[in-house]
């Protein structure tokens, strides 16, 4: 549990993880439970979909995710998952562990990360949705323009891998880019301190 506490707090200091949102309509929508200043943020924000034909019930997820991302909003997440869903970080990153279990440690870790998040996000571009063909998988790759509070931008490419099972996430592999955030929040000394600090 040390372990694990000390992984978030760094996570909260250091990383921004992402904000994105999607929808069939290309126009951004807000949460209903999104507070006014947040749903301002999210009026400007210019989203380009894929037009790849994907299973309505994994769409739906998808989109479900994007939104819920984009909103900060940990409960609309979580809600996404399966009770027992697991949640992974394969790459390296000192900012998260290695899997989340469960979807009440799911809501638990996203609702302190995004608490803490200063980054806006002004674009998202979804690139690429694969399919998988009976096995209930899907592949997103997207990008996003980010802004720090200092008003830099820079652009963070992301990949996620769902899994599907009775209409929720079963799985979920995270390929976020860590070393990009780090670097476009003028971080990277944080990143290697932290790398340093969980051997």
């Amino acid at each position: 549990m040390k372990t694990r506490c000390s992984v978030l707090t760094m996570a909260v200091m250091v990383l921004v993880p992402f904000m994105t949102f999607a929808n069939g309509e290309r126009e951004p929508v807000a949460h209903r439970d999104m507070p006014e200043s947040q749903a301002r943020d999210l009026s400007t924000a210019k989203i380009t979909m894929n037009s790849i034909a994907v299973p309505a019930a994994a769409r739906s997820l998808l989109d479900g995710y994007y939104r819920a991302m984009l909103a900060k909003n940990a409960d609309a997440l979580a809600n996404l998952y399966a009770e027992q869903a697991v949640h992974e970080f394969p790459l390296l990153t000192p900012f998260f562990p290695k899997q989340l279990n469960g979807r009440e440690e799911i809501r638990k870790h996203y609702a302190a990360v995004w608490g803490a998040s200063p980054i806006r996000i002004l674009d998202l571009r979804e690139t690429a949705v694969h399919v998988a063909q009976g096995s209930g998988t899907i592949i997103a790759e997207a990008e996003y323009t980010a802004q720090s509070p200092d008003g830099k931008s820079f652009v963070l490419s992301f990949l996620v891998v769902m899994r599907v099972e009775n209409n929720l996430i079963s799985r979920l592999r995270d390929y976020m880019d860590s070393l990009g955030a780090a670097h476009g929040l003028d971080r990277l000394p944080n990143l290697v301190e932290a790398l340093k600090r969980r051997q």
